[in-house]
């Protein structure tokens, strides 16, 4: 998704202040927003907007973009806004396995519900764009089905660090699906 691009664009250009904004982040507890606007004065989500301005992108995604880290949204691209934000809160997570773990990452996101989509549909999507991410990375050559390694007696197809998570994929025989999660790991904690 192009909504962090311009997140992009600070780390190309100016990396130092970008590193002092995650030093930020952490040291007082502060969102990204915050962090960006206190050291550089401006934000990521201004960049990216003012790039896909400049290349003439519809304003609906400009102001989606703009607006992905807002949980409220008014105006005549809210429910479109409402949506971009919601998954880039899901995708700084591991997809959930089933549709219980899916309604417990979503207790964690204010304001889910104003997007109007059902749990099982959010499951659902997470499902497929997990799925897609996969289907690109054998393509680029970036997992190898054929060779797993071995932790803890499970045969491991490919570890995925996510923002707050890493996971562990095995890969599963037989027609239909191409691999199973086997293990969730909050980052921070040593892997086996």
């Amino acid at each position: 998704m192009l909504h962090d691009i311009g997140r992009l664009i600070l780390a190309d250009k100016m990396p130092d202040q970008l590193i002092e904004v995650d030093q930020l982040e952490i040291s007082k507890r502060i969102d990204t927003i915050q962090a960006e606007t206190e050291v550089i004065g401006y934000d990521h989500t201004m960049v990216s907007k003012g790039l896909m301005q400049q290349w003439g992108l519809p304003e609906v995604l400009c102001e989606c973009v703009k607006n992905h880290h807002e949980v409220e949204h008014t105006g005549e691209y809210a429910d479109a806004s409402r949506i971009i934000y919601l998954a880039n809160r899901l995708s700084q997570n591991v997809p959930p396995m089933d549709e219980d773990e899916a309604i417990e990452q979503l207790s964690n996101i204010p304001g889910w519900q104003a997007s109007k989509i059902s749990s099982e549909a959010i499951f659902d999507a997470c499902h497929q764009s997990e799925d897609l991410v996969f289907e690109v990375m054998e393509s680029l050559g970036m997992v190898d089905i054929e060779n797993n390694i071995r932790v803890n007696n499970r045969d491991i197809l490919l570890t995925l660090a996510y923002p707050f998570q890493i996971a562990r994929f095995r890969r599963v025989p037989g027609p239909g699906k191409l691999r199973e999660r086997v293990q969730t790991i909050p980052v921070g904690k040593k892997l086996p």
